[in-house]
């Protein structure tokens, strides 16, 4: 018998095994998800057990949260979208988190999404010429 089964020892399920679902990636991404834990369910490490095949669908039932409640939290706290994640697997959105460049610092998404290039002009000599740089060129 490996370390992630166990036989029951008593009650209905008596002598039966119970295997345990491996937690090899999602214990890859350990940071990202005791933070996503903590932040979008309020759960400290240790109140709760996560393996690569856990859903955010074993996790609508606190505090009576539906898919779309998490799913717009997960928005307010990452700044991205998993609604398409049919699945709905942590895994899948502890990956998309940790690729999502600049996912995690809103002070980045602010300056590239919302705020507008800011264009510097300046008169080339006499005359109405002008050259026109973006932010980028600064």
């Amino acid at each position: 018998m490996n370390n992630d089964s166990r036989v029951i020892s008593n009650g209905p399920f008596k002598g039966k095994r119970i295997e345990f679902a491996p937690t090899t990636w999602v214990d890859r991404f350990h940071e990202i998800s005791e933070e996503f834990m903590n932040k979008i369910f309020g759960l400290e490490p240790r109140e709760y057990l996560i393996s690569d095949e856990s859903s955010l669908y074993d996790f609508t039932s606190l505090e009576e949260m539906e898919l779309s409640d998490i799913h717009k939290k997960i928005h307010e706290v990452y700044y991205i979208d998993v609604s398409d994640i049919k699945s709905t697997n942590l895994l899948e959105i502890f990956r998309r988190i940790h690729g999502t460049k600049g996912g995690r610092d809103p002070e980045r998404i602010h300056r590239t999404l919302i705020m507008p290039p800011v264009v510097k002009v300046k008169k080339l000599g006499m005359g109405s010429y002008f050259q026109a740089s973006r932010r980028s060129d600064f």
